[in-house]
């Protein structure tokens, strides 16, 4: 049972700390925040103040963080989930439905009433670099191959993962976590970063816009 999993998730207690949601770009406007309706520029304000000296640092090396994703509302987080199972369930007609479940969890948090969704407590942000406009690792983004998707992945070519690490150096070193089978996706506050970090209770639960 990885710190990872589910079952071993809802161990974590959470101890809500009442941090609001705050507006990206009024933290860290040297942040881009990609232009989508599925995109809710919100984050908590402690996680919006660490992406800040992210940004700061990385722009002496002339590096921006794009915001992929931030805040998810329970409603939207339970639409991609609902999506990824089926496409899981088209890809694999054969797999019992105990297995679609699973691997679905791999890739989308469930909504479980006692685990919610990262990007649900307003905790998580899914980042990409980019440099003069352009994105520096934006190919292995998974549609249905995750296979390069981990941050330390030896399948990537050696810059790419040596620009991953360095980028999980910088974003670590404030206060973020990032878990490590996604290389964009960082969060502080929520149970699979208090797991990650040894924290005795994550600081955020659900919470709603």
């Amino acid at each position: 049972m990885t710190v990872e999993s589910l079952k071993y998730l809802r161990r974590v207690p959470i101890e809500e700390s009442g941090d609001a949601l705050v507006r990206i770009t009024d933290y860290a406007p040297l942040a881009v925040i990609r232009k989508d309706t599925e995109v809710v520029p919100l984050v908590r304000a402690q996680v919006a103040l660490r992406l800040a000296e992210a940004t700061e640092r990385l722009a002496k090396e002339a590096i921006t963080l794009y915001v992929w994703h931030a805040y998810r509302s329970p409603k939207y987080q339970e639409e991609i989930y609902t999506i990824r199972r089926a496409h899981l369930q088209a890809l694999h007609a054969g797999w019992p439905l105990n297995i679609v479940h699973r691997e679905t969890n791999k890739t989308v948090a469930p909504l479980d009433p006692k685990v919610p969704p990262p990007h649900c407590t307003g905790a998580a942000i899914d980042v990409l670099p980019m440099r003069a406009g352009k994105f520096l690792d934006f190919d292995h983004l998974p549609p249905d191959d995750w296979s390069q998707s981990p941050t330390r992945c030896a399948l990537v070519r050696p810059e790419v993962r040596e620009l991953r690490i360095h980028l999980c150096s910088i974003l670590e070193s404030t206060g973020l976590s990032n878990y490590p089978e996604e290389f964009w996706h960082y969060s502080y506050g929520d149970q699979a970063w208090a797991a990650r970090t040894g924290e005795p209770h994550a600081i955020y639960g659900l919470i709603e816009k």
